[in-house]
């Protein structure tokens, strides 16, 4: 399989944006040659996709779990247009379903989303670190670090980190009261 992907890669270089292709590459590398590249093509059945996809789903995110086993698939199908294989033993195994949740505030590892009381707590203890005299210096200077800001926009945005990090000045519009997202660190 590993000498396999180099070649879908390949077919796939003119298709993609280079960020897709990147990430791509990146997705094979991490999640399909460390556990499955060793494999010849037709010795990968159902069975060893559906315990690959279950430790990679154990070990990782949903959604990479999800994209893995999609990125596998067209691998394979691939391979099978190149008539190395007959079928596509991805094709038979479901994708991955999302976790089941308790209730609309609990994660999944059990933890509870923070109650409003939470939060605010975050918030003083926050703008409490944001202001602090400086050693040596007059009372009146003062320095940030901006968490008060950062939490406080994250906290009433459901903005990622990465967003509110990816944020410039010129995204900002404090006039009509907007903010554009239009990248993410």
């Amino acid at each position: 399989l590993s000498e396999f992907i180099p070649t879908w890669l390949d077919s796939i270089k003119r298709d993609v944006t280079a960020t897709t292709y990147s990430d791509y590459v990146k997705r094979c590398r991490l999640f399909i040659i460390g556990p499955l590249g060793h494999y010849r093509l037709c010795d990968i059945d159902a069975k060893l996709i559906r315990l690959w996809l279950g430790k990679t789903r154990d070990n990782y995110a949903f959604n990479s779990a999800k994209q893995a086993r999609a990125i596998l698939e067209r691998i394979l199908d691939l391979a099978m247009e190149d008539k190395l294989i007959e079928e596509n033993p991805a094709r038979l195994v479901n994708p991955p379903k999302p976790p089941r949740k308790l209730d609309n505030r609990e994660d999944d590892e059990g933890q509870h989303a923070m109650t409003v009381d939470q939060v605010a707590r975050i918030l003083a203890e926050a703008k409490r670190c944001d202001v602090y005299e400086h050693p040596g210096v007059r009372s009146s200077v003062v320095k940030s670090h901006g968490l008060y800001m950062l939490y406080t926009l994250e906290f009433k945005t459901g903005l990622r980190r990465g967003e509110i990090l990816g944020l410039r000045w010129k995204d900002i519009d404090f006039e009509n009261r907007v903010m554009r997202i239009r990248q993410q660190v």
